[in-house]
Order: structure tokens, then C-alpha cells, then sequence
């Protein structure tokens, strides 16, 4: 019932960095939008960031911005994956890859201890790295 926690999402009943499986308490009915066709029909300005923190939603927020990905104007992507361990986040991680974005390897942008209990972290990508 907080908002912003871990929990919250459409037909995945999975939460947490380890994406367990839990029982709701309460279930909401919410819009949920592309981010493309947000930009797009609201006018928005054009992201040069984007955070996705989803619990198991990710591929279906990649999916939604496919449009801005091919668009050199977004520059950077935050998203809370585990490509080692979760075929899907396997997949993000290649499809952001093939969209010329490259992962941060540097250890300043690791969550080690994340890593070492196999848990999603945060990975950063970065477009045009030379």
C-alpha cells in the first residue's frame, strides 16, 4: 500500500531484486502507456535519460519505447537487471546493445553485493562510448 515499493505492476506477480513470487493484498487498476506514444500524443519533451526499475516488467517497457531507442537524442539508460542469471533480462540487455548502447563496466556503477547474490542491480548504458 506504499507507494513507490516494490510490488507494484501489471500481470507480473513478482517483486523484489530476486523477483519472488508473492500473493497480492490489494489489487489497483492503473493506466499504463508506451513511453513512445507518451511523448508522442502528450507532447512531452524527448527523454535523454530513462530509469526503468519495473519488478519483471522490462522487457514490456523496452518493448513500449522501441522508437526511442533508434533515437540518437536518448542518450543514457538506467534498468535493474540480471543478464546472467534471467533469459529475458539477457535479451534487454543485448537489444540495448544492438540499439549502439554500451554497459558501464566500471565498478563505480556495480552494485557488488547485488552481483554476488545473484539479484538484479542497476546497469547503466551509455550511447556512442568510444
Amino acid at each position: 500500500f506504499m507507494p513507490g515499493k516494490a510490488g507494484h505492476g501489471f500481470d507480473i506477480i513478482r517483486a523484489g531484486s530476486d523477483y519472488a513470487e508473492y500473493i497480492p493484498a490489494f489489487q489497483q487498476g492503473v493506466i499504463g502507456l508506451r513511453l513512445d506514444q507518451f511523448v508522442q500524443d502528450y507532447d512531452m519533451p524527448f527523454p535523454n535519460h530513462v530509469k526503468i526499475d519495473v519488478d519483471g516488467n522490462d522487457p514490456l517497457v523496452i518493448e513500449g519505447m522501441a522508437g526511442i531507442l533508434t533515437d540518437s537524442r536518448l542518450r543514457s539508460i538506467a534498468v535493474e537487471i540480471n543478464p546472467s542469471v534471467r533469459k529475458y533480462d539477457l535479451e534487454i540487455h543485448q537489444s540495448l546493445e544492438q540499439h549502439g548502447f554500451q554497459l558501464l563496466t566500471d565498478p563505480r556503477y556495480k552494485n557488488v553485493e547485488y552481483d554476488r547474490a545473484g539479484l538484479a542491480s542497476n546497469a547503466f548504458y551509455i550511447r556512442g562510448l568510444a
